[in-house]
C-alpha cells in the first residue's frame, strides 16, 4: 500500500510507527492505538478491535499497517465529517434554509474550544486572512459577519 501515500507521508508513518512498535511489529490493540492516534487518525476503540482482529493471524509490521492507515483513510471523509458537525450544530439562515452559515464570532469559538487541535486567535485570524475572510480589526470579534459553512470547508481543503 506505499504506492497510496507520497514519500514524505511514509517516511512520517514511519518514524511513528517505530516510536511506538520498536521491535518493528505491532504487538497488541493499545500499541495501535497510539500509532493510530499519534498519526491523528480518530479511530474508534471497535474500529482498532477490528483492525486487530483482521491482522493478529500475521504479524502487523509496518508494510501491514501501511494498508490498515489505507483503508481506515478510505472509510473517512473529513469534509462530511466537518459538515455533520456544522448541521449538528444546527446553524442556518432563517431566511433560506438551504443557506448553511455559521457567524465568525460562533466558528472562532468552536475552533478555539473543541477538538483535539485547539487553535489560538492568532492562528484564526491568520487562517481567515488567508482564505479571504473579512476579519477586521483582532479587537473586533463581536462584528456579526456570518460564513456559508460548505464555502469555508471548500476553501479549506483545496
Amino acid at each position: 500500500m506505499a504506492s497510496h501515500f507520497d514519500e514524505e507521508t511514509i517516511e512520517t508513518y514511519r518514524e511513528c510507527f517505530f516510536l511506538h512498535a520498536k521491535k518493528g511489529i505491532v504487538e497488541n490493540k493499545h500499541q495501535l492505538a497510539n500509532i493510530m492516534h499519534s498519526l491523528n487518525y480518530c479511530a474508534t476503540q471497535n474500529e482498532l478491535n477490528l483492525f486487530y482482529k483482521t491482522h493478529s493471524n500475521k504479524e502487523i509490521n509496518f508494510p501491514t499497517f501501511l494498508d490498515i492507515a489505507y483503508k481506515y483513510k478510505q472509510k473517512v471523509d473529513p469534509k462530511k465529517e466537518i459538515l455533520a458537525a456544522f448541521i449538528a450544530y444546527n446553524y442556518y439562515d432563517r431566511k433560506n434554509k438551504s443557506k448553511q452559515i455559521i457567524s465568525m464570532k460562533d466558528l472562532k469559538y468552536i475552533l478555539t474550544n473543541f477538538g483535539t487541535d485547539k487553535l489560538d486567535l492568532s492562528d484564526i485570524d491568520e487562517l481567515f486572512q488567508e482564505l479571504g475572510l473579512d476579519v477586521g480589526k483582532k479587537s473586533n470579534t463581536n462584528k456579526k459577519i456570518e460564513i456559508e459553512y460548505e464555502k469555508f470547508l471548500y476553501n479549506l481543503m483545496i
